[in-house]
């Protein structure tokens, strides 16, 4: 079981992904933007593992969250979803991990037993 940071705008979307990974026995933390997640980790919430829309509101996207966590927390494995699969081979080539939207519940497990793990 991990301590999961799930990062998602869209309210429908983080309600399904927290139902799945609390499925699989996860706890989960959701926060609607990257400065918000940001301000989280700063507070004192030291998840297992940061799960990341790339498009997010209020300045600070996916790729800019990944890069701080990356930074300043680099223990902290982090999963980057987006709906555009064209940037999936650069993002994997900068050392993150990639889930690309749609996506099954199978394929988001796979990927979050994978970050835990390693």
């Amino acid at each position: 079981m991990a301590c999961i940071l799930l990062v998602e705008d869209d309210d429908d979307v983080a309600m399904l992904l927290v139902e799945v990974l609390q499925g699989l026995g996860h706890e989960v933390h959701h926060e609607g933007t990257g400065t918000a997640a940001l301000a989280a980790i700063e507070a004192g919430h030291r998840p297992g593992l940061v799960i990341t829309d790339m498009v997010l509101p209020g300045g600070l996207g996916g790729l800019e969250l990944a890069g701080e966590l990356r930074a300043r927390w680099p223990e902290v494995p982090v999963v980057v979803a987006t709906g555009h699969s064209e940037w999936a081979a650069e993002l994997r080539a900068s050392g993150l991990r990639v889930l690309c939207k749609p996506f099954r519940a199978a394929d988001l497990e796979a990927i979050v037993r994978d970050a835990v793990v390693a």
